[in-house]
């Protein structure tokens, strides 16, 4: 499978480390930079292309939404946590789940372009926790 992100926007919030590091689980350092724990919220619309089978764009293409920070695992690599992932197709949370061991939630997006200006909006379905964490 290859995935492309497009229509994409990171945007970040500055954290005293210690706030975020009671967030991550045991193993993980939160990465900082200019002192700051970093969190990420990331929209963005995917475009998943299979190796085989057909290309249904319906399915293929939906807005995702991340809500992640950076850490550093036990081994002494950096990578990204993700607190959060949302996707606004049923069918690629189930297969992101089941197939991929990609932990989605499904989400009533909305990814619309006008001129220069992109609103991206996101309610998270079927949870007891509709939203994202508090940034």
């Amino acid at each position: 499978m290859r995935n492309e992100w497009r229509e994409l926007t990171f945007l970040h919030w500055a954290y005293d480390p210690s706030q975020i590091q009671e967030l991550l689980p045991d193993g993980l350092q939160v990465e900082t930079w200019a002192d700051r724990a970093w969190v990420g919220l990331v929209p963005f619309r995917m475009h998943v292309l299979t190796r085989r089978g057909p290309y249904v764009p319906w399915i293929s293409h939906f807005p995702e939404t991340n809500l992640r920070t950076y850490v550093r695992g036990p081994n002494g690599e950096v990578g990204v946590w993700f607190f959060s992932l949302e996707a606004g197709r049923l069918p690629a949370v189930v297969i992101g789940r089941l197939g991929y061991g990609v932990w989605y939630h499904w989400a009533s997006m909305r990814l619309t372009q006008s001129g220069d200006d992109t609103t991206y909006r996101s309610r998270r379905l079927l949870s007891s926790h509709p939203g994202l964490l508090d940034v």
